[in-house]
Formats: structure tokens, C-alpha cells, sequence
């Protein structure tokens, strides 16, 4: 179970479905916005009830809601 404060990352799975993704795609040569493999955030939040979990990537000022089912821990900082 993840708790506030803990590093996480995305799935391996949804990290690799996000980065085949046409609407993450920029420019003529389709290079993805981001590389979904190696980005990495911290845990803000986990909602008891629906389980989704608000994080604060590394690179973005603003956080993010994911589902539980989507992360996995890192490390525990």
C-alpha cells in the first residue's frame, strides 16, 4: 500500500502504453513530451475510499491524480 511521502513510479505496463500514446506525441518525427519509463514523483495523498493517489512528479510544479493500480513504490524516503 502506498502512503504519503513515498517515491513512486509508474508501472511498467501504463509507463509503456503512455509513451505509444498519439496524444503524448509532439512534433513531426512523434518523439513523446516525456519519458514515462524514468519519471519518478513523491506521494502527496491517498484517497481511503477510491484509492487514487495524488503525486508531484520530479519534473512538474503541479500534482497529479493516478490511480493506485498505475504506481509502485521506489523507495521510501
Amino acid at each position: 500500500m502506498l502512503e504519503r511521502g513515498d517515491r513512486i513510479k509508474l508501472t511498467e505496463a501504463v509507463a509503456q502504453g503512455l509513451m505509444k500514446a498519439k496524444d503524448v506525441r509532439n512534433g513531426k518525427r512523434g518523439r513523446p513530451r516525456c519519458d514515462w519509463l524514468k519519471r519518478r514523483g513523491v506521494v502527496l495523498r491517498v484517497a481511503q475510499f477510491t484509492k487514487d493517489v495524488t503525486v508531484l512528479w520530479d519534473d512538474r510544479p503541479s500534482p497529479d491524480q493516478w490511480p493506485a493500480t498505475a504506481l509502485e513504490r521506489t523507495a521510501r524516503s
